[in-house]
């Protein structure tokens, strides 16, 4: 091809394909960097990432091309190992034992008209409830706690609440031995008020394991030397914390 320079000198440009794009390398026309030259580009093969991937740097010509990696967040399936989930359970959900079962009552504050129903323990005799929920497939199979929720229409002094836990599989005796039981000392502080205490960690009886049902049995202690509070300790529900192991259900 002809061209015209400035001066009026017509010169002959060196005519070639445009090359593709890919590893480095000088055009073949007369002058090196003509039409047919190669830019280094990334030539090595694009990378799969992970959750937890640490950075890299590419291997390809460019060495931040095409097959580098960026650091990950480490993977939100897993849960650490101090992650707890819950499981509220309100009064409402507990049946009262026929043998020496709890109370049933609603009661109405006054200013305000909230309507509240709980299970009534009395100071004469240990009575219990129990309850049953189902554990999802992401729990660790470790111990539980309870944090128990309870008011108290008068009186004062100590309540004394205990817990056993006991899971089942498939195809197990609903007649099953719960775990040991773990009482929890607490106190009361203003009548109608709201008080909370948590239970120290509870193995369950039976066999702990994802997916199956977690019975639940609440009792006051009245025998212990901290329960003196008299007239009736008013259950409002329970709230059980439990380990996990992943956010996958099963």
């Amino acid at each position: 091809m002809r061209t015209k320079t400035d001066v009026g000198i017509e010169t002959t440009r060196p005519v070639a394909t445009p090359a593709a794009v890919g590893t480095a390398a000088a055009g073949t026309g007369k002058q090196a960097a003509n039409e047919d030259h190669v830019h280094a580009t990334g030539a090595g093969t694009p990378s799969t990432q992970a959750f937890g991937d640490a950075a890299a740097t590419g291997s390809g010509p460019a060495a931040s091309m095409t097959d580098h990696k960026h650091a990950m967040p480490a993977n939100p399936v897993t849960s650490p190992s101090s992650a707890k989930m819950a499981i509220w359970i309100p009064a409402s959900a507990f049946s009262a034992a026929l043998t020496n079962g709890p109370t049933w009552s609603l009661t109405e504050s006054t200013t305000n008209k909230e309507t509240f129903g709980a299970w009534g323990f009395n100071d004469t005799t240990e009575q219990s409830a129990n309850a049953m929920v189902f554990i999802p497939g992401w729990y660790d199979s470790g111990t539980m706690t309870v944090k128990y929720v309870w008011t108290s229409a008068s009186g004062s002094n100590g309540v004394t609440w205990g817990c056993q836990m006991m899971m089942q599989p498939d195809n197990a005796a609903i007649d099953t031995a719960y775990g040991t039981e773990v009482t929890t000392d607490d106190t009361v502080l203003t009548s109608l008020y709201v008080h909370m205490v948590t239970s120290t960690a509870i193995t369950t009886g039976g066999t702990a394991g994802v997916s199956r049902p977690l019975w639940v049995r609440v009792a006051r202690k009245v025998g212990n030397a901290n329960d003196t509070k008299v007239g009736d300790a008013l259950l409002l529900g329970v709230y059980v914390l439990y380990g996990v192991t992943t956010l996958i259900n099963s």
